[in-house]
């Protein structure tokens, strides 16, 4: 996509020789009257505006101030056949990002606007990477030991460099964003923006200027362009998660983003066209959709080029404790805690478990266990009940089976010792337990138990 260009200058000559200049490198549009550059403004954005000192009976630093004052995300360069320090000075403390003098060089020129057009993309990338890193999923990571996630992985490997639409279906916590960041991450576009917008968690009136930006004065509020998600993952990635959700209204739109590469901002009358790869996540049955009214088809055979099918935890249990490890990796370094691992009850209670949440339950259960443990351990103690009740149906039997054969003093030293391994504190132990602080050091010094 050109970057574009704003020449504002009354005189007409050197309009057009800068038009001539320019064009075979940017989209150029020129100004000669004044009066006309904030009302071009509003309907139009521009990454550089090159705006002319002396504009007849109109001074350029009046339109600068007006164009800062209205938040206009465009580079100002000055344009001037009266240089002088203080003019200059007083350009770049109203936010122009350069000053050039006429008659204008150029060679000079063009260096000009490919340092004002890489400003603008820093910028741009630096609120990008600020929003990015209060996102939780920030960082990829993929624990592969299951031979299903290893078949998931060679495929991902073989579509990472290729510009095709991929469609990542599978349950709630599975995995697909990170699966699809990973996908950006191996691939060419890996130097580029990862964009990501749920389209089940923006309202539907909000969804379409989310995606698409739109023009300034487009609906109320609008007081300046803004770029969309589509825009901002030029050259890069966009994620659309919960593509089953999108309001049909906005899908035949996305089906033209697929087909002709181009965007229309809200309030907006020209498409500027877009190079993005997109890769389209959901939990839903799009086929269903489909007979329901409720999914174009042909939206569906487009996003449905490759199609990435997520298995269920329980349906690759060799990725469980694995996961757990790298979990626990996790919560240590956030808790500053060394915990090692889990006991061996614990393990065969989360293998049996059937995980309704996926990955995210079972690393909400470990966030909660690292939390209530205090030893080097996780034992069955600390796991949440949601876990342990499927384990053991019937509770009374599961609890015969452990206790079988254990006298009562068995049992008290069994549960003393397992709350001191959540729990190094003597009083939560204690407090856990529903019993003194006094009592449990007694039964610590009765049972020889090592504390």
């Amino acid at each position: 996509m050109n970057a574009s260009i704003l020449i504002v200058d009354d005189e007409h000559s050197i309009c057009e020789a800068l038009t001539f200049a320019l064009r075979s490198t940017y989209s150029v549009t020129c100004c000669e009257d004044p009066q006309q550059v904030l009302s071009l403004l509003r309907k139009e954005s521009f990454d550089v505006i090159l705006l002319d000192l002396r504009l007849g009976a109109y001074s350029g630093m009046d339109i600068l101030r007006e164009i800062k004052s209205a938040g206009l995300n465009s580079a100002v360069v000055m344009m001037t056949a009266f240089g002088n320090e203080r003019s200059s000075v007083e350009a770049m403390r109203l936010g122009a990002f350069d000053y050039l003098t006429k008659p204008l060089d150029l060679d000079e020129l063009k260096i000009v606007l490919a340092k004002a057009l890489e400003f603008m993309h820093i910028s741009e990338q630096v609120d990008f990477l600020e929003n990015a890193l209060k996102e939780k999923n920030a960082g990829v990571k993929m624990v592969v030991e299951d031979p299903k996630t290893e078949q998931i992985m060679k495929m991902m490997e073989r579509i990472c460099d290729v510009d095709s639409t991929v469609l990542i279906t599978g349950e709630s916590g599975t995995g697909k964003e990170v699966v699809a960041r990973k996908i950006h991450e191996s691939g060419k576009r890996k130097d580029q923006r990862f964009v990501v917008i749920n389209c089940a968690a923006i309202p539907e009136n909000l969804l379409e200027s989310e995606l698409f930006g739109y023009k300034k004065g487009a609906f109320t509020g609008a007081n300046a362009d803004r770029k969309g998600k589509i825009t901002l993952a030029e050259k890069g990635t966009l994620f659309l998660d919960e593509i089953g959700d999108m309001p049909l209204s906005l899908q035949a739109k996305i089906l033209r983003v697929i087909q002709e590469k181009v965007v229309l901002p809200v309030g907006g009358q020209q498409e500027t066209s877009v190079d993005v790869r997109l890769i389209a996540a959901t939990n839903q049955d799009l086929q269903k959709k489909i007979a329901e009214g409720t999914f174009r088809e042909d939206l569906y055979y487009r996003l449905n080029v490759i199609e990435l099918r997520l298995p269920s935890l329980r349906e690759r249990k060799g990725d469980i404790l694995p996961l757990c490890s790298f979990f626990i990796e996790k919560y240590n370094a956030e808790m500053k805690k060394s915990v090692k691992g889990l006991s061996a009850q614990a393990q065969k209670v989360l293998l049996d478990y059937d995980y309704p949440g996926n990955v995210r339950q079972l690393e909400n259960i470990i966030e909660r266990a690292m939390i209530l443990t205090n030893g080097d351990e996780i034992g069955v103690l600390a796991l949440a009940e949601e876990v342990t009740r499927q384990t053991r149906p019937e509770k009374d039997e599961y609890l015969m089976q452990l206790l079988n054969g254990k006298t009562l003093k068995d049992v008290e030293k069994l549960m003393i010792t397992g709350a001191l391994k959540t729990n190094k504190d003597k009083a939560e132990a204690a407090q856990m337990l529903g019993i003194s602080e006094r009592t449990i050091w007694n039964k610590i010094k009765e049972y020889q138990i090592d504390s």
